[in-house]
């Protein structure tokens, strides 16, 4: 009779933990809110708006010749193919959060045309294909203008759209 108390008592105890939908929610909201919570508490306030900025981007307009161009600041640093430095100014036709499909997308850019194209990786993981970059904003609006007329790039609203690399620097 002893063997079979420890196995009763189990059975009891098993028995009256039953997972509800409330529990699994609670799970999550806690987690999540953690997650959220868990990852800047040691930052400073200067910190933590520079990381803000950086997520949200800085936008511009800047006027080269008679047209008017909207110009994102990001950090950016060199993902595919292996380059020490990217160029200050790329017209981006494409963003994605997983970098295969990046990849992809760039050698089908190379394939068609855009011989030099690549991608640039943001501290926040989202890696930008660019078809073209430039050192020169005076070339600016020739680029955007290749890659708007460019058939079949697989670009969505709101691409392309110009960055100008502000210098990578990891996080902590």
């Amino acid at each position: 009779m002893k063997h079979l108390l420890f196995p009763i008592l189990a059975l009891i105890l098993l028995a009256g933990c039953k997972t509800t939908e409330a529990n699994y929610q609670r799970a999550y909201t806690f987690a999540k809110s953690h997650a959220e919570n868990s990852g800047d508490t040691d930052l400073n306030p200067q910190a933590r708006a520079a990381l803000e900025r950086q997520q949200r981007g800085h936008k511009a307009i800047q006027i080269v010749g008679t047209d008017t161009l909207n110009i994102q600041s990001l950090m950016l640093k060199p993902y595919y193919p292996e380059a020490s430095a990217l160029p200050q100014y790329s017209i981006m036709v494409n963003g994605f959060e997983q970098p295969f499909n990046a990849k992809a997308m760039c050698r089908r850019l190379r394939e068609n045309g855009f011989p030099n194209a690549y991608v640039a990786q943001t501290a926040g993981q989202t890696f930008y294909v660019a078809a073209v970059g430039t050192n020169n904003t005076d070339s600016l609006p020739t680029l955007l203008h290749k890659c708007s007329d460019a058939a079949n790039l697989g670009m969505t609203n709101p691409y392309p759209i110009i960055l100008r690399n502000t210098g990578y620097r990891p996080q902590p």
